[in-house]
């Protein structure tokens, strides 16, 4: 009696030692790995960020030819407000209803409704009435959606990685910038149709997919919670039913499933914790989109073609607005990937600085005589704080030792809200001067 619960008891620790043993091995295999592979995870990253910000830059940034297509010209600012209109409601949304729902799915869902949003805006543009504008306006409302989507999900979905890899998410999106406006500039230079450029988009944003696998196979690989050691011993143990394939698939939707939903009481909770980060990113934000869409489009209006020379400065000051969307984002690049150099605690220093840019490009706006050669330097420097904000307030987030896991992607969606709401009221901000204080 006594040597058969001796054994039973040597069994029970057995049990308990495997299972203590799997957490810990388990627990450092993903560390371990982005250790030996940080490149290719980084650069991953930067792929899948690239795709997510493309469109968004894009219709950005053809904003002023789509407007001028339809003679709605006061109106160019509607793009920018379509964008993000949607973009803290979907957000808010993700985080109430969706947040328990696996990254893949999810991902799989804003891939498949940014395709949809390219073929309308692709087909729309081609349009003779002006239906064509307001139906660009539909698509470009979908595009700006699904990218604050992709970025809401994937942020969370970098909660169970090291945190410094937010340094090639927030490269990528930084690229994204010069990308896109780089990349229409290309395509207008050899004369090729709005309606082709949207249509190259489809391909690449399917890619989007095979780069977010990538990332997926090695989380399925190298991640287990605590959860998978102690139920893959005891399913060994008692059945031996379930698959170990099985049990992290099913550890990674519970990965989702423990996270917080938006919720007064999670707010309540989460809210003291990051207010100030959430804060200074949407100030800036509000001030940078503000010089971006507003100032700088003011201080190059654009005239019938046949007021242009056709040399070199007369294609600069054809395309001047976007040429400086093409350097803003230039700068957004360069500080968004500068994470691995240099992190800084105090965000606010980015908001002061972003604040006397704004006077600056005021300026710019109503004398309209300022060369390129200082307004380029200018912009860029716009775009660099706008991008040294964002890489740092959310590095400082995934790595805020006062934040829970369970609550960190909550908190980055409350975050991207804040930045969503400067972005929305510099849009509306646009609308008012553009109608009422600087009308043609």
């Amino acid at each position: 009696m006594q040597v058969n619960q001796r054994k039973n008891s040597d069994k029970e620790f057995q049990k308990v030692d495997i299972v203590v043993s799997s957490q810990v091995e388990t627990k450092d295999d993903l560390e371990l790995n982005v250790e030996q592979n940080e490149k290719m995870y980084l650069f991953m990253l930067f792929l899948i960020g690239i795709i997510n910000n493309t469109g968004y830059v894009l219709v950005g940034t053809a904003a002023q030819d789509i407007a001028n297509k339809f003679d709605m010209k006061n109106f160019m600012t509607l793009f920018q407000l379509s964008l993000i209109v949607l973009s803290g409601v979907m957000r808010s949304i993700n985080s109430k209803f969706f947040i328990k729902i696996s990254h893949k799915k999810r991902i799989f869902v804003c891939i498949v409704l940014s395709i949809g949003a390219y073929i309308i805006i692709a087909f729309s543009s081609k349009a003779n009435g002006k239906w064509g504008f307001y139906t660009c306006l539909v698509g470009s409302v979908m595009c700006g959606t699904m990218q604050a989507f992709g970025e809401s999900v994937m942020l969370g979905y970098l909660k169970v990685f090291p945190s410094r890899l937010v340094a090639g998410w927030s490269s990528g999106t930084g690229f994204a910038g010069p990308f896109g406006s780089g990349l229409l500039l290309i395509l207008k230079a050899v004369n090729l149709d709005l309606y082709i450029i949207f249509l190259i988009m489809i391909p690449i944003e399917a890619s989007y997919w095979l780069c977010f696998l990538w990332y997926d196979n090695r989380k399925r690989k190298f991640y287990k919670s605590n959860q998978v050691g102690s139920e893959s011993n005891c399913s060994e143990s008692q059945q031996g039913e379930e698959s170990q394939q099985q049990l992290i698939e099913k550890s990674e939707d519970d990965d989702a499933k423990n996270n917080k939903k938006l919720s007064i009481q999670n707010i309540k909770s989460v809210m003291p914790k990051m207010w100030t980060l959430a804060v200074n990113l949407g100030l800036v934000y509000y001030l940078e989109y503000v010089i971006e869409t507003v100032w700088a489009e003011r201080a190059h209006p654009q005239l019938d073609s046949d007021q242009y020379s056709d040399d070199f400065n007369g294609f600069l000051e054809k395309n001047g607005f976007v040429i400086l969307c093409f350097c803003y984002q230039i700068g957004v690049f360069i500080s968004r990937s500068s994470l691995y150099l240099i992190k800084i605690r105090k965000v606010f220093i980015f908001t002061a600085a972003q604040l006397g840019n704004f006077g600056l490009w005021i300026f710019f706006a109503v004398n309209k005589s300022v060369p390129m050669g200082v307004q380029i330097p200018c912009m860029i420097f716009v775009g660099l704080m706008g991008g040294a904000s964002y890489v740092n307030v959310n590095y400082l987030l995934l790595n805020h030792q006062e934040i829970d896991r369970n609550e960190k992607e909550l908190a980055m969606n409350i975050c991207s809200i804040f930045n969503d709401t400067g972005v929305l009221l510099s849009s509306l901000s646009g609308l008012v001067i553009d109608n009422f204080i600087m009308k043609d």
